[in-house]
């Protein structure tokens, strides 16, 4: 899922030849860190789709992936589905990481809301209605392929 905090940038700021990456999306969720994330290439910048273009040199002939610029770069599904998550930056992923870890860490440690205080729990309510209504809003919401 994308998350809120997440920009992206306008496709007239985008060059062939930029370096983006590559994060695989069916990786299990305790392996999806930045060991997995592949540094790729803008080859092609169309209309709709960007083409990145993988660079591995164990490749024969590198992979290219199309990436729809109109609904938050996501990848153009193939025979599949989806395989891959765009990111723009190192730090982008990082940040996509500390987001992914955070809201593990929230769902895993609910048990633990009886040591904190009721004002404590009042403001991880609050934090989470917040989220709840920008949800409902869709504001980050990407269209579905």
């Amino acid at each position: 899922m994308r998350h809120p905090s997440r920009k992206y940038p306008d496709v007239k700021t985008l060059k062939p030849g930029m370096v983006v990456y590559l994060l695989p999306i069916y990786v299990g969720r305790g392996e999806r860190g930045m060991e997995h994330l592949k540094e790729a290439e803008i080859t092609k910048i169309g209309r709709k789709y960007i083409s990145v273009q993988e660079k591995s040199g164990k490749l024969w002939f590198p992979k290219t992936i199309q990436f729809d610029s109109t609904n938050n770069y996501l990848e153009k599904p193939g025979d599949y589905g989806r395989d891959y998550d765009l990111f723009f930056s190192e730090d982008e992923a990082k940040d996509y990481f500390l987001h992914e870890d955070l809201v593990a860490k929230v769902n895993t440690n609910s048990n633990y809301a009886y040591y904190l205080t009721t004002h404590q729990l009042k403001q991880i309510c609050d934090l989470l209605e917040k989220g709840k209504r920008v949800y409902k809003n869709q504001e980050f919401k990407h269209k579905e392929v």
